[in-house]
């Protein structure tokens, strides 16, 4: 990912978290929320369940995203794809091989 590229991804990810601990899942676009989902399984995220019952008796849940600030502290490395070197020749010569 290009640096200019994780910063607005950490800026829209900070929007949502400026005066608030917790964001309601209801109150997220699509594209935010498949951020969110990904976060989460870096483990930068959690969220929690609430289930509750509605006046008419239908069941419903309600999701609530939090920031996991220990996943904050320190250094974070994030491997980068090098975009210049060739991926093919560091295929094996098995994997030109054609199984037909």
């Amino acid at each position: 990912m290009e640096p200019e590229d994780a910063r607005e991804l950490a800026d829209v990810v900070l929007d949502r978290f400026a005066e608030v601990d917790e964001v309601d899942d209801s109150t997220l676009d699509a594209e935010v929320r498949s951020v969110f989902y990904t976060l989460e399984a870096k483990k930068m995220l959690s969220f929690r369940r609430v289930e509750y019952t509605r006046e008419d008796g239908d069941k419903r849940r309600a999701f609530y995203w939090k920031l996991r600030p220990e996943a904050f502290h320190g250094e974070v490395t994030v491997p980068v794809q090098d975009m210049d070197a060739d991926v093919y020749s560091s295929l094996p010569p098995t994997a030109w091989r054609h199984a037909g």
